[in-house]
Protein backbone atom coordinates (compact mmCIF):
# COMPACT_ATOMS: atom_id res chain seq x y z
CA UNK A 1 0.00 0.00 0.00
CA UNK A 2 1.17 3.60 -0.89
CA UNK A 3 -0.05 7.27 -0.25
CA UNK A 4 -0.19 9.75 -2.90
CA UNK A 5 0.00 12.81 -1.72
CA UNK A 6 -1.14 15.97 -4.10
CA UNK A 7 0.24 19.66 -2.60
CA UNK A 8 -1.59 22.70 -4.66
CA UNK A 9 -1.59 26.73 -3.55
CA UNK A 10 -4.57 25.89 -1.75
CA UNK A 11 -5.42 22.39 -0.73
CA UNK A 12 -3.32 19.07 -0.24
CA UNK A 13 -4.84 16.06 -1.44
CA UNK A 14 -4.03 12.13 -0.62
CA UNK A 15 -4.97 8.78 -1.51
CA UNK A 16 -4.23 5.58 -0.71
CA UNK A 17 -3.89 2.86 -3.11
CA UNK A 18 -1.89 -0.47 -4.00
CA UNK A 19 0.56 -1.18 -6.44
CA UNK A 20 -2.25 -1.64 -8.97
CA UNK A 21 -3.11 1.70 -8.48
CA UNK A 22 -6.90 0.86 -6.43
CA UNK A 23 -7.79 3.25 -4.56
CA UNK A 24 -8.89 2.68 -1.43
CA UNK A 25 -9.28 6.05 0.73
CA UNK A 26 -9.10 9.33 -0.10
CA UNK A 27 -8.43 13.12 1.44
CA UNK A 28 -8.01 15.92 1.59
CA UNK A 29 -6.59 19.30 3.67
CA UNK A 30 -6.07 23.74 3.14
CA UNK A 31 -2.32 24.17 2.13
CA UNK A 32 -0.94 25.87 5.54
CA UNK A 33 1.69 29.32 5.14
CA UNK A 34 4.69 27.68 6.74
CA UNK A 35 6.96 24.69 5.44
CA UNK A 36 6.71 23.39 8.77
CA UNK A 37 2.98 23.16 9.01
CA UNK A 38 2.78 22.01 5.54
CA UNK A 39 4.87 18.95 6.87
CA UNK A 40 2.80 18.34 9.98
CA UNK A 41 -0.45 18.53 7.42
CA UNK A 42 1.23 15.67 5.32
CA UNK A 43 2.20 13.49 8.00
CA UNK A 44 -2.01 13.96 9.65
CA UNK A 45 -3.76 13.40 5.89
CA UNK A 46 -1.38 10.40 5.34
CA UNK A 47 -2.25 8.74 8.88
CA UNK A 48 -6.29 9.75 8.43
CA UNK A 49 -5.63 8.03 5.02
CA UNK A 50 -4.67 4.61 6.55
CA UNK A 51 -7.15 5.13 9.24
CA UNK A 52 -9.67 5.63 6.72
CA UNK A 53 -9.03 2.35 4.81
CA UNK A 54 -8.30 0.43 7.78
CA UNK A 55 -4.47 -0.34 7.25
CA UNK A 56 -2.07 -0.05 9.89
CA UNK A 57 0.20 2.60 9.42
CA UNK A 58 3.27 0.24 9.60
CA UNK A 59 1.82 -1.53 6.60
CA UNK A 60 2.30 1.66 4.09
CA UNK A 61 5.42 1.19 1.92
CA UNK A 62 6.14 4.63 0.74
CA UNK A 63 4.68 8.42 -0.21
CA UNK A 64 4.46 10.04 -3.24
CA UNK A 65 4.26 13.42 -3.28
CA UNK A 66 3.18 15.90 -6.76
CA UNK A 67 3.85 19.82 -6.12
CA UNK A 68 3.98 22.42 -8.26
CA UNK A 69 7.37 24.26 -9.07
CA UNK A 70 10.84 23.39 -9.99
CA UNK A 71 11.32 19.87 -8.78
CA UNK A 72 14.90 17.83 -7.92
CA UNK A 73 13.83 14.83 -7.77
CA UNK A 74 16.66 13.04 -7.27
CA UNK A 75 17.52 14.67 -3.71
CA UNK A 76 13.89 15.33 -3.06
CA UNK A 77 14.37 18.81 -2.65
CA UNK A 78 11.76 21.64 -3.94
CA UNK A 79 13.50 24.04 -5.90
CA UNK A 80 11.35 26.79 -6.00
CA UNK A 81 7.28 27.01 -6.24
CA UNK A 82 5.63 30.24 -6.80
CA UNK A 83 2.78 29.19 -5.02
CA UNK A 84 4.37 28.14 -1.82
CA UNK A 85 6.96 31.00 -1.33
CA UNK A 86 8.33 28.80 1.90
CA UNK A 87 9.74 26.06 -0.38
CA UNK A 88 13.32 27.71 -1.67
CA UNK A 89 15.73 24.60 -1.92
CA UNK A 90 13.79 22.88 0.68
CA UNK A 91 14.11 19.09 1.25
CA UNK A 92 10.79 18.70 1.26
CA UNK A 93 11.40 14.53 0.72
CA UNK A 94 13.93 14.46 4.07
CA UNK A 95 11.66 16.51 6.30
CA UNK A 96 8.50 14.42 5.55
CA UNK A 97 10.45 10.99 5.94
CA UNK A 98 11.28 12.13 9.76
CA UNK A 99 7.79 12.93 10.32
CA UNK A 100 6.02 10.36 9.08
CA UNK A 101 9.32 7.54 9.23
CA UNK A 102 8.09 6.22 5.39
CA UNK A 103 10.46 6.54 2.22
CA UNK A 104 9.17 9.58 0.67
CA UNK A 105 9.73 10.54 -2.83
CA UNK A 106 8.81 13.75 -4.69
CA UNK A 107 8.01 14.68 -8.68
CA UNK A 108 6.22 17.98 -10.19
CA UNK A 109 3.06 17.64 -10.05
CA UNK A 110 2.02 17.69 -13.57
CA UNK A 111 4.38 15.17 -14.11
CA UNK A 112 3.09 12.98 -11.76
CA UNK A 113 -0.33 13.52 -13.33
CA UNK A 114 1.09 12.63 -17.23
CA UNK A 115 2.74 9.49 -15.67
CA UNK A 116 -0.70 8.54 -13.91
CA UNK A 117 -2.72 8.93 -16.92
CA UNK A 118 -0.09 6.55 -19.11
CA UNK A 119 -0.50 4.14 -16.09
CA UNK A 120 -4.26 3.45 -15.75
CA UNK A 121 -5.69 6.12 -18.38
CA UNK A 122 -5.72 7.04 -21.91
CA UNK A 123 -2.70 8.36 -22.24
CA UNK A 124 -1.13 4.79 -23.17
CA UNK A 125 -2.81 4.72 -26.76
CA UNK A 126 -1.07 8.20 -27.86
CA UNK A 127 2.94 8.64 -28.78
CA UNK A 128 2.72 12.09 -28.85
CA UNK A 129 0.35 14.50 -26.43
CA UNK A 130 0.79 17.25 -23.36
CA UNK A 131 -1.73 18.11 -20.34
CA UNK A 132 -2.20 20.72 -18.53
CA UNK A 133 -3.12 20.99 -15.01
CA UNK A 134 -5.72 23.81 -14.04
CA UNK A 135 -5.64 24.75 -10.27
CA UNK A 136 -4.26 27.27 -8.41
CA UNK A 137 -1.81 27.98 -11.41
CA UNK A 138 -1.54 26.24 -14.88
CA UNK A 139 0.97 22.93 -15.06
CA UNK A 140 1.75 21.15 -17.80
CA UNK A 141 3.18 17.87 -18.80
CA UNK A 142 3.97 16.56 -21.88
CA UNK A 143 5.02 12.99 -24.00
CA UNK A 144 6.99 13.27 -26.91
CA UNK A 145 7.14 10.56 -29.22
CA UNK A 146 6.33 8.14 -26.02
CA UNK A 147 8.44 9.39 -24.01
CA UNK A 148 8.23 11.92 -20.61
CA UNK A 149 9.32 14.97 -21.81
CA UNK A 150 11.83 15.75 -18.33
CA UNK A 151 13.79 18.74 -19.39
CA UNK A 152 16.85 19.73 -17.91
CA UNK A 153 16.52 19.25 -14.02
CA UNK A 154 13.04 18.29 -14.40
CA UNK A 155 11.40 21.56 -15.62
CA UNK A 156 10.11 21.30 -18.89
CA UNK A 157 6.66 22.15 -19.87
CA UNK A 158 6.05 24.57 -17.49
CA UNK A 159 3.07 25.55 -19.97
CA UNK A 160 1.64 27.82 -16.86
CA UNK A 161 4.73 30.57 -17.72
CA UNK A 162 4.24 30.96 -21.18
CA UNK A 163 3.96 34.06 -21.62
CA UNK A 164 1.03 35.98 -23.54
CA UNK A 165 1.37 39.58 -22.41
CA UNK A 166 4.36 40.69 -22.37
CA UNK A 167 2.99 44.09 -21.04
CA UNK A 168 0.61 42.08 -18.69
CA UNK A 169 0.23 41.06 -15.11
CA UNK A 170 2.79 40.26 -13.11
CA UNK A 171 3.57 36.74 -12.02
CA UNK A 172 5.21 35.05 -8.53
CA UNK A 173 7.49 33.47 -10.66
CA UNK A 174 9.05 36.65 -11.83
CA UNK A 175 7.73 36.78 -15.25
CA UNK A 176 5.27 39.31 -16.56
CA UNK A 177 2.01 38.04 -18.67
CA UNK A 178 2.20 34.38 -17.73
CA UNK A 179 -0.70 32.02 -19.40
CA UNK A 180 -1.25 30.94 -15.80
CA UNK A 181 -2.37 34.55 -14.46
CA UNK A 182 -4.79 34.76 -17.24
CA UNK A 183 -6.39 30.95 -17.08
CA UNK A 184 -5.85 29.43 -13.75
CA UNK A 185 -8.47 29.52 -10.89
CA UNK A 186 -6.81 32.35 -9.34
CA UNK A 187 -6.95 34.31 -12.50
CA UNK A 188 -10.34 33.57 -12.53
CA UNK A 189 -11.35 34.88 -9.12
CA UNK A 190 -8.88 38.14 -9.42
CA UNK A 191 -11.35 38.82 -12.25
CA UNK A 192 -14.56 38.12 -10.89
CA UNK A 193 -13.63 40.57 -8.23
CA UNK A 194 -12.83 43.08 -10.78
CA UNK A 195 -16.08 42.59 -12.32
CA UNK A 196 -17.94 43.29 -9.29
CA UNK A 197 -18.24 46.87 -9.74
CA UNK A 198 -19.70 46.59 -13.36
CA UNK A 199 -22.40 44.04 -12.44
CA UNK A 200 -23.18 45.38 -8.89
CA UNK A 201 -26.27 42.96 -8.65
CA UNK A 202 -25.01 40.26 -9.79
CA UNK A 203 -25.32 36.98 -7.64
CA UNK A 204 -21.45 36.53 -7.16
CA UNK A 205 -21.19 40.23 -6.20
CA UNK A 206 -23.56 40.03 -3.69
CA UNK A 207 -21.62 37.20 -2.31
CA UNK A 208 -18.25 38.89 -3.01
CA UNK A 209 -19.64 41.48 -0.30
CA UNK A 210 -18.93 39.61 3.33
CA UNK A 211 -17.23 36.32 1.48
CA UNK A 212 -14.13 35.43 -0.35
CA UNK A 213 -15.19 34.40 -3.75
CA UNK A 214 -13.72 30.94 -4.69
CA UNK A 215 -13.90 29.35 -8.21
CA UNK A 216 -16.26 26.59 -7.89
CA UNK A 217 -19.02 29.30 -6.82
CA UNK A 218 -18.54 31.60 -9.65
CA UNK A 219 -18.52 28.38 -11.69
CA UNK A 220 -21.86 27.11 -10.12
CA UNK A 221 -23.02 30.73 -10.55
CA UNK A 222 -22.04 30.77 -14.34
CA UNK A 223 -24.91 27.59 -14.79
CA UNK A 224 -27.60 29.58 -13.75
CA UNK A 225 -26.90 32.70 -16.28
CA UNK A 226 -24.92 35.40 -13.65
CA UNK A 227 -23.72 37.96 -16.13
CA UNK A 228 -20.31 38.68 -13.75
CA UNK A 229 -19.69 34.66 -13.69
CA UNK A 230 -20.25 34.56 -17.35
CA UNK A 231 -18.15 37.55 -18.79
CA UNK A 232 -15.51 35.98 -16.14
CA UNK A 233 -15.39 32.32 -17.36
CA UNK A 234 -16.00 33.42 -20.96
CA UNK A 235 -12.94 35.62 -20.77
CA UNK A 236 -10.92 32.78 -18.87
CA UNK A 237 -12.08 30.38 -21.39
CA UNK A 238 -10.92 32.85 -24.09
CA UNK A 239 -7.21 32.93 -22.74
CA UNK A 240 -7.13 29.13 -22.04
CA UNK A 241 -8.03 28.78 -25.87
CA UNK A 242 -4.98 31.15 -26.58
CA UNK A 243 -2.73 28.88 -24.61
CA UNK A 244 -3.60 25.57 -25.82
CA UNK A 245 -3.22 27.09 -29.76
CA UNK A 246 0.21 27.86 -29.06
CA UNK A 247 1.13 24.60 -27.74
CA UNK A 248 -0.78 22.70 -29.60
CA UNK A 249 1.38 24.56 -32.74
CA UNK A 250 4.92 24.27 -30.44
Amino acid sequence: MFIGIDIGGTGIKGILADRDGEIFSTGRTPTPKTAKEINQAIDRLSRHLADDAGVPFAKIKGIGIGSAGSIDSDRGKVITSPNIPAWRNYPLAKEVEKLTGKKTFIENDATVAVLGELWTGRGAKYKDWFMLTLGTGIGGGAIIDGKLLRGRNGVAAEFGHIPLDHAGKPCPCGGIGCFERYASATALIALAEELCAKYPSSKVAAYAKGNPLNAKGICDEYQYGDPLAKEAIDTVAYYLGVGIAALANV
